[in-house]
């Protein structure tokens, strides 16, 4: 109600129209309803719009605010009056408000500062209400009126969602550090001599925009020239293998050594197998020619053949595209692997499937320590993009090594939210993601938590964003425009997007001035045709923020 008690000073209680929106939310059959802290009586759940407001986006922030829960929109009910509304300090207004259903995403009911009881009724028990518009939309809803929402509404498009780690405790990140992972380095320049640290930028109008000290980007577009940083965990990971397999000592082999005869026989033979969204794939292709051997790569449906051709054209790999979704697909390579004896190299850990995953996280910290070396300050903030969080993880855990105590958040596409949904629960475990997995983000579109990058984020990250991919599709926007040498994709761009989000929020909790922000540009435009199609729609603009609940 910001808006009106700026108002109420200039006009008195004068009788004015107020716009509200108000949410009849079902469960099991039942409704939630209101007993309010203002007058104790009980009505429906809602409140003003703030201005800039819909009304869709009114009930959402309402019921997140008043209840804790998360919804989704479901059907429109009308719009119903009031027309002679009373406060007991005396000021009146004529209400004209728009009413939904919904159902619940997460969350559970919990009681603020409005709210003197929540409680579920039976809808044909539904208790006295208070308000003539309140009683006109019940009236409505039991006489069956129900009308389609205009647009599909998980809060609203081109908005993101945010939720606070309540857990954060101590972890050990020293495998992550810089001595521990010497030997990843050492790999890298001697596999591939020449290779140089990528880029990092200074984005000096999106921090004078967003009212902090420094932004930087590390550009990983440009990384072993695979459009991605995957490579780094997929060579290292694949390295380790490679010595467990063949008895040597990682910290004494050379390129010599993988060559003498009597080893290279036995490397070729050998066929790496993994699940992927595009970059991982590419990384452990790649590898694979590097190293002399082969791989065979699976895709999840929906993948556009792109990015499967990428990962044929950057190796020695077959790949296929699948019918099944990441995660599903991820299991059925594990048995494929098993069953035909193929090397299983995958960029995720399960309960007994974690020393690979961590050897490709370890190779992801090279980032971590070049920007420490190219950084004229040190990072306080780092938004990270999350899929199933390997990446974030690292970098989380090299980073707390490098930098000391920074601020983490994990970035995830809405309908494949993970981390965030976690964060929800906050009941200290991971949880898999609620959404449908319709992103453009396809390297961010994984359910289901990696064990082992749950095990750091949800020690070292403060929490989780989960955004729409028109959040993605401006940050591409930004940086073609603004950082012309960069190439961002769906999933890299994704982080830029969010901060100009938050530029127009304006949220000073969660950057003070002094602030120092690293994103990371993941990868370029590894789906081209797409990127192509982002930079030549769209107006640029993004709707206000309205779901930060810090």
């Amino acid at each position: 109600m910001d808006y009106i008690h700026s108002l109420r000073p200039m006009i008195g209680s004068r009788k004015i129209i107020l716009n509200c929106a108000g949410v009849l939310i079902e469960h099991q059959q039942k409704l939630l309803f209101q007993r309010r802290s203002d007058n104790g009586q009980w009505g429906l759940i809602g409140g003003l719009l703030e201005m800039n407001e819909t009304y869709e986006e009114a009930a959402l922030r309402e019921v997140r605010e008043e209840t804790g829960l998360q919804i989704r929109l479901t059907s429109f009910l009308g719009i119903y009056h009031n027309h002679n509304m009373i406060w007991s300090n005396g000021d009146q207004a004529h209400v004209v408000s728009a009413y939904f259903t919904a159902e619940i995403l997460q969350g559970e009911p919990r009681v603020d500062e409005e709210s003197l009881e929540l409680r579920w009724f039976a809808p044909e028990e539904a208790p006295e209400m208070f308000a003539e518009d309140h009683r006109a939309a019940m009236a409505a809803y039991l006489s069956g009126v129900r009308y389609p929402l205009l647009r599909e509404n998980r809060y609203l498009p081109h908005a993101f969602l945010y939720a606070r780690n309540l857990n954060r405790h101590s972890v050990d990140t020293a495998r992550y550090g810089f001595s521990a992972t010497a030997p990843v380095r050492r790999v890298q320049q001697m596999m591939v001599p020449g290779s140089r640290p990528t880029e990092l930028l200074s984005l000096d109008r999106l921090a004078a925009e967003l009212g902090v000290k420094a932004v930087y980007l590390k550009d990983e577009s440009t990384r072993f020239g695979l459009k991605a940083f995957k490579g780094l965990g997929s060579l290292y990971a694949m390295f380790r293998i490679l010595c467990r397999e063949l008895q040597l000592d990682p910290d004494s082999v050379t390129p010599e050594t993988l060559q003498h005869p009597s080893l290279r026989a036995r490397i070729e033979r050998m066929v790496f197998a993994t699940t992927t969204d595009g970059n991982h794939g590419k990384g452990v292709s790649w590898a694979a020619k590097v190293f002399g051997c082969s791989a065979r790569v699976f895709l999840p449906a929906g993948t556009v053949e792109a990015r499967a051709e990428a990962i044929r054209q950057a190796g020695n790999a077959e790949a296929v595209i699948t019918d099944m979704r990441y995660d599903d697909c991820v299991a059925w390579t594990a048995k494929q692997a098993e069953a035909h004896g193929w090397f299983l190299i995958q960029d995720t850990a399960w309960e007994g499937y974690e020393e690979i995953p961590e050897w490709i996280m370890q190779g992801y910290t090279t980032m971590v320590f070049e920007a420490a070396e190219q950084a004229g300050l040190k990072p306080t903030h780092l938004l990270l993009q999350a899929g199933v969080g390997s990446m974030a993880g690292a970098v989380a855990a090299a980073a707390h090594e490098a930098w000391g105590d920074v601020h983490v958040y994990t970035v995830e596409p809405t309908e494949a939210a993970c981390f965030y949904a976690s964060f929800v629960a906050a009941d200290g475990r991971a949880h898999p993601a609620e959404g449908g997995g319709q992103t453009e983000m396809a390297g961010l579109n994984c359910a289901v938590p990696c064990k082992t990058a749950w095990t750091l984020l949800s020690a070292l990250a403060d929490g989780g964003f989960a955004c729409d991919d028109a959040v993605t599709e401006e940050g591409i926007r930004y940086l073609h425009e603004n950082s012309p040498s960069v190439t961002a994709g769906e999933s890299g761009a994704v982080t830029a997007g969010l901060l100009l989000k938050l530029r127009e929020c304006r949220e000073p909790a969660l950057f003070p001035p002094d602030s120092v922000l690293l994103i990371i540009n993941t990868e370029g435009d590894t789906d081209p045709e797409n990127v192509q199609r982002i930079l030549h729609t769209g107006d640029g603009s993004l709707c206000s923020a309205l779901s930060f609940t810090p």
